[in-house]
């Protein structure tokens, strides 16, 4: 067969090849499970709001009722150990009502502090679950993508092969080539297909193979957007948020430090003292102690609550300016890859291999190798926009999770372009 002939091996056995291929990945999707980001969001969602309550129902408080006296005690003593001369006191120790009140909201904003820190150092893998989502989302386009290339690359090696065996001039180190990028790609497909079902098993997917749709994908252009606003709320970080609970609490304390001072009547007694010497009510005393109106309260006590109120405000505003230098240095990486998929996009725009590929298939002799090649380029373009906007994505999230506002509580769908609730 002359060279000429062989020239003539049409693209259309390569194009109707590659559409068999594509029917059948077509019909084999059609026999998945599929799921929206939502259905996995608001699986992951309440899975944790269910730990959570596993949790909190531990935290349970009972707290004292009111009470008029706090303490009784009976005492007994030997004068000189002599039995005859024995004295019995019985004391009551009496309790301020308010003080009680404070006492108890004080132990029920430290349970609360408890439950809060408890919370959020329980991650709530909202950061993991969106990450491993825009991975799977990426990797079945990439999949596509790949198992196409693929099957170009099987063609193109198809005919290079038949072309070195009756044609001189085809070099055989292209050949091999060929047949090298094919056992690449071979090697890159067989890599997604891993880390896909590493995913699906993060993600808690019994199924081998089921799709993810992501329903209305946010755009790029909103990315920085979004997090810029995220920035704004910031102060309801989970970082942030234990400390003003901290503060109240110190308050309180305080607040029961210079009320403990107010009570009036602080115990009465009844002291007997047997005496043979003398009358029951000469041996009968009844002894009352008072607070006196002297104000001044323990100084000391409250110069520690104050320092420790010092203390955690230095520690919140240390920790506010970690946020802030982070939450930065994630939004500057965010700007960076997406000028540089804008860049791509221009890039692959004004190289207009689609116009080329039109312009070639209306010219009167089309080859199979230029068109597979040609298509291949387009692949590579495809697959490079791709992993660069899989990046972006990612990055996004990393940023997102800086802010704090990533977390599952904030019931929001961050892939949404709406950002609709979880439901």
């Amino acid at each position: 067969m002359s060279s000429k002939k062989m020239h003539i091996l049409d693209w259309s056995q390569s194009m109707i090849l590659l559409f068999l291929i594509g029917m059948t990945v077509s019909s084999d999707l059609a026999a998945q499970s599929v799921y929206s980001d939502q259905d996995i969001l608001l699986l992951a969602m309440q899975k944790h709001e269910a730990n959570l309550q596993n949790l909190n129902d531990q935290t349970e408080l009972t707290l004292p009722e009111k009470q008029w006296i706090d303490q009784m005690e009976f005492r007994t003593e030997f004068n000189e150990l002599d039995i005859n001369e024995q004295e019995y006191t019985l004391r009551l120790r009496f309790r301020n009502d308010k003080v009680r009140k404070i006492e108890n909201e004080l132990l029920t904003m430290k349970r609360s502090l408890l439950e809060s820190e408890s919370n959020i150092n329980i991650d709530d893998g909202a950061e993991d679950v969106y990450k491993n989502m825009i991975s799977l989302h990426f990797n079945q386009e990439l999949d596509s993508l790949i198992t196409y290339k693929l099957a170009l690359l099987k063609d193109k090696n198809s005919v290079a092969t038949t072309l070195l065996l009756s044609d001189q001039s085809v070099n055989f180190n292209d050949a091999l080539k060929i047949k090298e990028r094919e056992f690449e790609m071979q090697k890159a497909l067989y890599e997604l297909n891993w880390q896909t079902e590493s995913i699906l098993n993060n993600l808690g997917f019994s199924e081998s193979t089921p799709r993810l749709n992501i329903i209305n994908l946010i755009n790029i252009e909103r990315l920085t957007e979004v997090v810029q606003n995220a920035i704004l709320l910031r102060d309801l970080h989970p970082d942030l948020s234990t400390y003003e609970a901290r503060m109240n609490i110190l308050e309180k304390e305080r607040q029961l430090e210079l009320e403990d001072t107010q009570t009036l009547l602080r115990f009465a007694q009844l002291r007997y003292k047997a005496d043979n010497d003398f009358s029951l009510e000469r041996e009968l005393s009844l002894g009352l102690a008072f607070n006196l109106p002297y104000r001044n309260v323990n100084k000391l006590n409250l110069a520690k609550l104050e320092l420790d109120q010092i203390e955690q405000n230095l520690e919140k505003q240390e920790t506010l300016l970690d946020i802030n230098t982070q939450t930065e240095q994630e939004i500057n990486e965010l700007s960076n890859l997406i000028k540089k998929f804008s860049y791509l996009t221009q890039l692959f725009e004004e190289e207009n291999l689609d116009q080329l590929k039109t312009e070639y298939l209306n010219t009167e002799r089309v080859e199979a190798l230029p068109l597979i090649n040609l298509e291949l380029m387009l692949i590579d373009r495809q697959i490079e926009l791709l992993k660069s906007q899989k990046d972006i994505y990612l990055q996004y999230i990393s940023a997102l999770d800086e802010t704090g506002a990533l977390e599952f509580s904030k019931n929001t769908n961050w892939l949404d372009q709406e950002l609709r609730p979880i439901q």
